[in-house]
């Protein structure tokens, strides 16, 4: 299976390419309101307005600081897109993955933990972005990035 590998605070993480739009470099990021921890913000791209989720926040460790180098992972999988903030993008690469799921990753969210697999060289393998948002996340995440949509202008007569 093709996966992107990135790094998360020393850890290690994969995500489908499948799953993967792009890798883009850090972009100027807005906050959006009263956002948990794990919603950086949101910044604009060709047009539209997408929010920036940090891996380490959402993992459970100190939120990462921005910095001019950080890249953003553009994931995508219906009926969830965001942009994820990461330490370090690996190349992609050819994993296999094993039968057997028998880690423990108790600080965790448990929905996103039912979706790892850990995998050769210590990689952890996400196997399904939307596990990093309950659905009520999601839908918190789509009426903050609505108040962020640029207004539309009619033309005038």
């Amino acid at each position: 299976m093709m996966v992107l590998p990135f790094i998360v605070r020393s850890t290690r993480l994969a995500l489908p390419v499948e799953q993967i739009v792009r890798v883009l470099p850090m972009l100027p990021v807005d906050k959006v309101g009263q956002t948990p921890d794990f919603i950086r913000g949101a910044v604009n791209l060709f047009g539209r307005s997408m929010m920036v989720l940090d891996m380490a926040s959402r993992l459970g460790w100190p939120p990462s600081t921005l910095s001019p180098w950080q890249p953003f992972i553009w994931v995508m999988q219906e009926p969830f897109e965001a942009l994820l903030s990461v330490d370090h993008v690996d190349l992609v690469c050819d994993i296999s993955l094993p039968n057997t799921r028998e880690t423990r990753f108790d600080d965790w969210p448990e929905a996103l933990i039912k979706h790892m697999v850990p995998c050769q060289d210590s990689l952890l393998f996400i196997s399904d972005i939307n596990a990093l948002l309950t659905s009520n996340e999601v839908t918190q995440c789509q009426h903050w990035l609505q108040q962020t949509q640029p207004q539309q202008t009619s033309p005038r007569s």
